[in-house]
């Protein structure tokens, strides 16, 4: 399962399945559904399963016992970004709900509350497009853990900034449990002096965001409500939000660091050809 095989044929299929399934083009087909769609739940299915079997058991054994899965599952995690990327792809082309924050936010929590204090490294910060494990030497080290918060709070804000999420009328209720653990994470850190000024900033910046597009969702809601006089249909909203949630202060958010992952993209590229 840990395999690029196995990552390669999520992915294919999700591509697939977000091109056939796509929902703007099946409304240029007058609305016609296509054959493949009752393919997208058991792939969301395989590739849910295939990130618990190593997360799950990290998180539920006790404390006493847990370092040798918490570093497996710690050291997988490009694996779970990868699969995640897959589902997203998939989620924003058919407005499918999949319920992804489960499974970033363990690995957040894992990585703030490890209890071995990171290293100072001066190795390179790894790829994860082009990982599925992270090598020996990245383990423990100060680079990786702020790669990790990065990435995950990154993957984060993208689902929460989706369509299927912040479009959601019940967004401000959705992110209550997404909340409340970002907090407690940062509280855990800071208590046991875990985790440097950027993880930190980085998880407090997203749940400030988070907290914005609540207050931004909510103000929409009564306004509609009440021009509505009662109970609004959801296609109303479903099609009214479509153009706004890039606007949220969220999609703002997601767009910003959109653009400082390029940046830096091109800078390490440019910086490689010398």
């Amino acid at each position: 399962m840990y395999n690029w095989q196995f990552v390669h044929c999520v992915d294919f299929w999700a591509i697939v399945l977000a091109s056939a399934c796509d929902t703007q083009t099946e409304v240029e087909n007058g609305c016609q559904e296509s054959e493949l769609k009752p393919l997208i739940y058991p792939l969301v299915q395989i590739g849910l399963g295939a990130i618990k079997y190593v997360l799950s058991p990290a998180i539920s054994t006790s404390r006493c016992d847990t370092f040798p899965r918490l570093t497996s599952a710690i050291r997988f995690a490009p694996f779970h970004f990868q699969i995640i990327r897959s589902l997203l792809h998939l989620a924003n082309h058919t407005h499918t709900y999949i319920p992804i924050s489960p499974y970033l936010l363990p690995i957040l929590t894992l990585s703030l509350s490890s209890s071995h204090r990171p290293k100072q490294s001066t190795i390179r910060p790894p790829d994860f497009e082009v990982q599925i494990r992270a090598p020996q030497q990245y383990l423990k080290t100060r680079v990786y853990a702020e790669c990790l918060v990065e990435e995950t709070i990154f993957l984060l804000a993208e689902w929460l900034a989706s369509r299927n999420v912040q479009g959601s009328i019940a967004f401000p209720e959705v992110i209550v449990p997404v909340v409340v653990t970002l907090r407690k994470a940062l509280k855990n850190s800071k208590s046991l002096s875990k985790g440097s000024g950027k993880e930190l900033g980085i998880v407090k910046g997203l749940v400030e965001r988070i907290e914005e597009s609540s207050n931004w969702v909510e103000l929409k809601r009564k306004t509609a409500m009440t021009a509505s006089g009662g109970i609004m249909p959801l296609e109303i909203w479903d099609s009214e939000m479509k153009t706004q949630v890039d606007d949220s202060p969220l999609g703002r958010y997601v767009q910003l660091m959109r653009k400082t992952r390029e940046k830096r993209r091109k800078l390490v590229a440019k910086v490689s050809l010398f």
